[in-house]
């Protein structure tokens, strides 16, 4: 029987594509750059594959934010400190928390049923603050964080300290509801926690991964717990 449910924030919850349109748009205008879908492209495109990374181990969260500006100026040749803006988007990110359609309907049943925990890779103070402006921070009774934890999901490491915290809980009472095949379902799996594959329209992530559930919308796991 399931008892508590993990879930991931960006692109589970909040709209990651649409948090960041508005913190690239407020630092464009801040140093009066040019704002246009090739740049919010270019840096989506180049954010997921470092985030890859960073789950696979190949890089740290610190090469992430000293490089990945820098990066999206210089394939469309963009002459201005990448490092210098990286610190004003992911300030103006901070205050950004636009939803998934559906999260408000789904955390309010959710939380009258289970313990629900947030697990995300990113920094706690950020997703906490940014659930807080979302209006969604009081359906959740834990908000675990790489951070906090110590690890990085997909490894199982991250998993087991949530359940750590959790006291008196398997990992079989558990479901994980994400976006990333990779980061939540993967890593969720090996621990023996139950799945549920957020797929939304635009993911592309190619992998063998299986989940025990898959849903296109969040109103869906209503059906489902």
């Amino acid at each position: 029987m399931i008892k508590v449910v993990f879930t991931d924030i960006d692109d589970t919850l909040l709209d990651f594509t649409e948090c960041s349109r508005i913190a690239v748009k407020a630092s464009c205008r801040k140093y009066g750059l040019s704002f246009s879908s090739e740049l919010l492209d270019r840096f989506m495109r180049i954010t997921s594959r470092m985030w890859k990374d960073i789950e696979n181990g190949a890089i740290t969260r610190e090469v992430l934010i000293k490089t990945r500006w820098n990066t999206v100026f210089s394939e469309l040749g963009i002459d201005f400190d990448g490092e210098l803006f990286e610190k004003s988007f992911r300030s103006d990110f901070y205050d950004t928390g636009e939803k998934v359609e559906g999260s408000d309907e789904l955390l309010g049943y959710l939380s009258q049923k289970y313990t629900v925990c947030a697990a995300s890779n990113a920094p706690y103070d950020q997703q906490l603050h940014r659930l807080k402006i979302a209006g969604l921070h009081g359906y959740f009774d834990y908000v675990f964080t790489s951070e906090k934890i110590g690890y990085t999901k997909p490894d199982p490491r991250f998993f087991h300290a949530c359940i750590d915290e959790l006291k008196n809980i398997e990992p079989h009472q558990i479901i994980m509801i994400g976006d990333s095949l990779r980061a939540d379902i993967a890593g969720a799996a090996a621990c023996g926690i139950t799945t549920c594959y957020f797929k939304r329209v635009n993911d592309a992530e190619a992998t063998d991964v299986k989940a025990d559930y898959t849903v296109t919308s969040l109103l869906q796991i209503k059906d489902l717990l």
